[in-house]
């Protein structure tokens, strides 16, 4: 997970026109997958032991909503999508930071899974999602941060601190379980929230990857349908 979110963080600092069809590409598969695994992994998993289906259900619709009040701040970051620049100061992106790193707590949530929501404990379909989301997502913050903050000291510092918030989010939501101070449902009730989040990112993934957005596109099919279907082979051989 570091390593695809420092990759993405270097390609912008190698490759300062990293905003290509080659990226377009990576968003719309990395978009694809987490779409496919929020519907076949994570709301299956939820549903499948909830106590509390409707409570459940207000959670993923509170995430959904929850990420446009996100994207407000984020300008769409969190979903790989690099905006112009005109219209930023430091201040903004010191939001847009902090709403991103925010959104990144809460994808380590969903790497520790409770015996109630998944007594076997498998997660290697569901980490492949957020890895290949990391990498659309690090490129993006990293551009904007280095376009409106001018001291190059303060952007590796925040850009470090961006990378460590999904492990983190991981070891506190573990800590929090271990001690007994969250239980298993609230933590389904987080992972229902989450799920929302992963539903509103992908979904808008598919319609800001391209340009031509109307238009029919073969290519952007195909990569929809190939994330998709490795999902469903991950998960079903998982």
């Amino acid at each position: 997970m570091l390593i695809s979110t420092w990759a993405g963080i270097l390609c912008v600092f190698v490759m300062p026109n990293i905003q290509t069809r080659n990226f377009g590409a990576i968003l719309t598969f990395s978009g694809a997958y987490l779409f496919a695994i929020t519907v076949i992994h994570i709301l299956p998993e939820l549903y499948q032991h909830a106590k509390q289906p409707f409570v459940l259900g207000v959670c993923v619709l509170g995430g959904f909503y929850m990420q446009i009040f996100i994207n407000y701040f984020s300008t769409g970051v969190d979903h790989g999508h690099i905006h112009g620049h005109h219209s930023h100061a430091s201040s903004e992106a010191v939001l847009l930071f902090i709403s991103i790193w925010i959104h990144s707590l809460l994808e380590g949530t969903l790497l520790v899974h409770p015996q109630a929501a998944h007594p076997h404990d498998e997660t290697g379909n569901l980490l492949v999602g957020i890895i290949l989301h990391k990498v659309p997502e690090s490129i993006a913050l990293a551009s904007i941060l280095l376009s409106h903050l001018s001291s190059k000291k303060w952007i590796w510092v925040m850009l470090f601190i961006y990378s460590i918030a999904t492990p983190a989010g991981m070891y506190l939501s573990n800590s929090m379980m271990q001690y007994q101070w969250m239980n298993d449902q609230w933590v389904m009730y987080i992972f229902a929230i989450v799920a929302g989040n992963f539903l509103h990112i992908s979904t808008t993934i598919f319609f800001e990857s391209e340009q031509n957005k109307h238009r029919f596109s073969l290519y952007k099919m195909l990569l929809i349908i190939s994330a998709a279907l490795i999902a469903c082979g991950v998960e079903f051989i998982g």
